[in-house]
C-alpha cells in the first residue's frame, strides 16, 4: 500500500530499500544501517526537517561486475524540502567525483558523479558511481563500485538501471 511520505511509519521507512541481493545474487548484506539516522555532523538534515535517514551496503566477490553498493535513503515532510536538501547537500555526496556527463538520469533533480580511478600505489583501477537523486520526498544516493578484479565493466548505463529499481521502490510504496 502506498502512503504519503510525511506519515510514513518506521516499518514503512525500511521498506523503501530494495533487497538487492534478490535481483542481484552476488551481493550479500554487510551493513544494515536503516536504524542509524543521519550522519552526526548532517546539519543540513535538521534543517531541511528530515525525518528518517539509513543505509544498507551490499558486497561481493571482488571479481564481480558489481563489487560495493551501497543505498542511502533520507526522508522529508514535503517535496520541497527534500529538493532543498538535496541540492544543499549534492557536493559533499559527490565524494569529490568529477561528474559524468550524459548519463541516464533518474528521478527529480539526478546528478551523476564517479568514472575509473587509479588505485595511489597499485597498478589497479576501480570505476564507480554516485546517482543522487530524489523521488516524491525521499533523498537518494545510491554508490556502486566495481570490484577490481572484474572483467566485466561498470558504466553508469548499468548503475542507472539499478537505480530505476530504488526509483520504482519508492514510487510503489510512497505519494
Amino acid at each position: 500500500m502506498a502512503v504519503p511520505v510525511a506519515g510514513i511509519t518506521f516499518e514503512e521507512f525500511l521498506d523503501l530499500f530494495v533487497p538487492w541481493d534478490e535481483s542481484l545474487p552476488a551481493l550479500r548484506l554487510t551493513q544494515d544501517g536503516r536504524e542509524l539516522g543521519p550522519d552526526p555532523d548532517d546539519q543540513a538534515f535538521a534543517r531541511h526537517q528530515g525525518l528518517s535517514s539509513g543505509l544498507m551496503v551490499w558486497m561481493a566477490a571482488m571479481g564481480e561486475p558489481i563489487w560495493r553498493l551501497v543505498d542511502i535513503r533520507t526522508t522529508f515532510p514535503s517535496a520541497t524540502r527534500a529538493s532543498a536538501y538535496h541540492r544543499e547537500t549534492m557536493d559533499r555526496q559527490s565524494e569529490g567525483f568529477p561528474p559524468v556527463i550524459d548519463a541516464p538520469a533518474l528521478g527529480d533533480e539526478c546528478a551523476v558523479f564517479g568514472g575509473t580511478f587509479q588505485i595511489p600505489q597499485t597498478p589497479q583501477r576501480i570505476t564507480s558511481f554516485i546517482y543522487l537523486f530524489r523521488v516524491h520526498n525521499v533523498s537518494v544516493k545510491l554508490f556502486v563500485a566495481n570490484g577490481m578484479m572484474s572483467r566485466a565493466g561498470l558504466s553508469s548505463e548499468l548503475v542507472a538501471r539499478l537505480g530505476y529499481h530504488a526509483t520504482q521502490r519508492i514510487l510503489e510504496r510512497t505519494y
